[in-house]
C-alpha cells in the first residue's frame, strides 16, 4: 500500500543494506553508491534524492521532496550488493488526515451547539429555528398531535 505524502513536503524513509550472508548489515556507503529511478504515474521523472547513513548501523535514510501529485514510485539500486529496493507514495495536495481533522472539527461544532443551549445559535440559522419558538409556533394538541392529524384525514 502506498504511503500518502504531501506535494512540497519533505519525505524521509529508510532501508537496510546487507552483506552477502543476508544478515549482517553493511556500513560506510555514500550517495554515489546508490542509483535512483523515480516514476510519477508510471512515467520516469527526475527527483533529487539524498542519502545518509544512520550512525554506522548499515541503515540508510533517504530524503526527497515531491513536486507534483500522483503515484510516485522510487527504485534504489544498491551498487554494493546489486540489490534493488523500492517504495510507493501517493502524492497529494492535501493529506486525507488533514481533511478528516477539518471534518471532525465541524462535527464537534454540530455536537456542541445543542449542549450550549438555544441562546448560542446564530439568529436565523437552522439551529435557531429548531430550538427557539416564536408566538406563532405554539404547539396545540388538538390540531397538531398525530391523533388530531389522523382524525382530520378521516
Amino acid at each position: 500500500m502506498a504511503r500518502e505524502v504531501k506535494v512540497g513536503g519533505t519525505v524521509k524513509d529508510h532501508f537496510s543494506v546487507f552483506e552477502d550472508d543476508g544478515f549482517t548489515k553493511h556500513s560506510g556507503l555514500v550517495g554515489a553508491d546508490f542509483v535512483v529511478t523515480t516514476y510519477l504515474d508510471s512515467a520516469p521523472v527526475a527527483t533529487i534524492v539524498t542519502f545518509t547513513e544512520i550512525g554506522t548501523t548499515g541503515e540508510y535514510e533517504y530524503e526527497f521532496v515531491p513536486n507534483a501529485p500522483g503515484n510516485l514510485d522510487i527504485e534504489i539500486l544498491i551498487l554494493y550488493n546489486r540489490d534493488l529496493w523500492g517504495n510507493s507514495y501517493l502524492v497529494a495536495t492535501e493529506l486525507s488526515s488533514e481533511f478528516f481533522t477539518a471534518v471532525l472539527a465541524q462535527c464537534e461544532k454540530i455536537d456542541l451547539v445543542p449542549t450550549l443551549g438555544p441562546h448560542s445559535a446564530t439568529t436565523g440559522s437552522l439551529m435557531d429555528r429548531m430550538m427557539n419558538k416564536g408566538v406563532a409556533k405554539d404547539y396545540n394538541q388538538g390540531t397538531d398531535s398525530l391523533q388530531a392529524i389522523r382524525d382530520r384525514m378521516g
